[in-house]
């Protein structure tokens, strides 16, 4: 089914309108330093980026290290960004794990104040990646191992931080975004040397084949657009929480399906099913009720 690109970019702006709130507060938190250790440094555009060391024990270039990055609307204390930094802590203790904060970059508005546009805020992508991998070398990263995690537009500074870094280490992209708001994300699999997507048939959502392996990842069946396009880096906090690393290690093994459809679905329980290939389309939508079946359910865009 084709989309209507005046379509797709109006609701971008309704999606921002409604989350006003939301991002009048991160705004507040961008121009202040988040608790804890961390380098704090001005973007070449004048932004403000963070990049926060989440371990007790201070960054450690021999362990493995994960850097989770959010996209536009940016990020504050305690929500899902946090969350999946804290569990991964908890979980891991023997890892690094940063969280890439550009909340003032990534809320870059128009004509309505503190209403972010997708449109400015992409073209913070590129000067935002490039001073996040300066800072990453400053702390003498290595790329192959370490673990990229990004919801939305983060998964594209992500994409460019890998490319700065030498084209090397893992990527999970949750929600990667769809053209339309204003930023093409790039073929992840000429970034890193191992890429997992994960994908809804959200508006927001891309639908291009853009990882070495591509999941349809379930959400609840009365999710709303913007809900389903925020889903991904819950989910896996949750996967986490509860024991189930593998989706954060990219421990599963599968074979990948045909370009037009997905490789597997990641079940809302965190399951992987592996023998069903639901067709990268918009309608009509798939949605996993049970281990062994996926029932179409007809939706209108």
């Amino acid at each position: 089914m084709s989309l209507n690109p005046k379509l797709v970019c109006a609701t971008f702006l309704l999606s921002s309108l409604s989350a006003f709130s939301v991002l009048q507060a991160n705004e507040a938190h961008a121009d202040s330093p988040a608790a804890g250790p961390g380098c704090d440094f001005a973007s070449e555009n004048g932004g403000y980026v963070q990049i926060l060391l989440g371990q007790q024990h201070g960054f450690e270039p021999a362990l493995p290290t994960f850097v989770i990055t959010h996209g536009m609307g940016g990020t504050q204390p305690n929500d899902r960004f946090h969350q999946l930094a804290i569990v991964i802590q908890d979980t891991l203790p023997q890892c690094n794990v940063l969280l890439v904060d550009w909340s003032r970059d990534a809320t870059k508005s128009t004509s309505f104040p503190g209403i972010p546009s997708p449109w400015e805020v992409a073209k913070n992508i590129e000067p935002v990646a490039r001073q996040v991998s300066e800072e990453l070398q400053t702390l003498s990263i290595d790329p192959t191992q370490t673990t990229f995690i990004g919801e939305s537009f983060g998964n594209c500074v992500n994409a460019r931080i890998a490319e700065h870094l030498g084209r090397r280490g893992r990527i999970l992209a949750f929600n990667p975004p769809n053209s339309a708001g204003g930023y093409k994300i790039p073929d992840l699999r000429t970034c890193a040397d191992l890429t997992w997507s994960f994908q809804t048939f959200s508006v927001f959502d891309t639908q291009t084949p853009i990882a070495h392996m591509g999941f349809f990842l379930e959400t609840h069946a009365n999710a709303t657009d913007l809900q389903k396009h925020i889903a991904g880096v819950s989910w896996l906090a949750d996967q986490v929480r509860f024991g189930n690393t593998k989706w954060l290690l990219m421990q599963h093994q599968m074979e990948n399906a045909r370009d037009n459809e997905f490789d597997a679905i990641a079940a809302i329980s965190g399951e992987l099913i592996n023998n069903q290939h639901p067709p990268r389309e918009r309608s009509p939508e798939f949605r996993a009720n049970s281990r062994t079946s996926v029932t179409l359910v007809t939706t209108a865009l």
